[in-house]
């Protein structure tokens, strides 16, 4: 079950005395319950905010599955736009850009290489499969999801090999 809460938290990179109110989001399993913001902490609104863009609003932190969760914000993006496909590749664009910036900004901060909690990627990736695709409401969309989860996690060919490419984003 995944939830949002908010919890009063400090948050140095506003001031060593404040508080702020952080949406965070709570993920419960059988063993775990556990309360996630942020992996490490973020001390400046320049690094907060593509980290927030690139864990797609805290859905990479998923103890498990990131990817998933990446991929049904997504849908959900999809589900919320118009039926217009002008407009859902006006937001594609926006999310290739936004998401390469905020994507190598993550790098950064997480001190590594494709980490796991950046899901920016699936969510354009599932907004991609379900652009111009007639799916028959969501029994079509769902199958679009899986559909798109399953090559995500085989990478058939030339998928695998491209993911071995070095780079991205400018400044990289």
């Amino acid at each position: 079950m995944v939830a949002v809460v908010t919890a009063p938290v400090d948050m140095p990179m506003v001031s060593a005395s404040s508080h702020k109110v952080v949406t965070a989001f709570v993920f419960w399993s059988s063993q775990l319950s556990s309360l996630v913001v942020w992996s490490r902490p973020i001390r400046s609104l320049m690094v907060f905010t593509p980290v927030v863009i690139a864990t797609a609003l805290g859905a990479g932190f998923a103890p498990t599955a990131p990817g998933t969760f990446g991929s049904a914000v997504g849908l959900l993006l999809w589900w919320a736009l118009p039926a217009s496909p002008s407009v859902q590749a006006v937001v594609i664009v926006l999310l290739f850009v936004v998401g390469s910036w905020s994507g190598s900004q993550a790098e950064r901060h997480f001190g590594k290489s494709d980490p796991g909690q950046v899901v920016i990627d699936e969510v354009l990736g599932q907004m991609m499969t379900m652009w111009m695709n007639p799916v028959a409401g969501w029994t079509g969309a769902l199958l679009g999801f899986g559909l798109f989860r399953l090559m995500d996690i085989v990478k058939p060919w030339p998928a695998r090999q491209l993911e071995a490419l070095h780079g991205g984003a400018p400044g990289r």
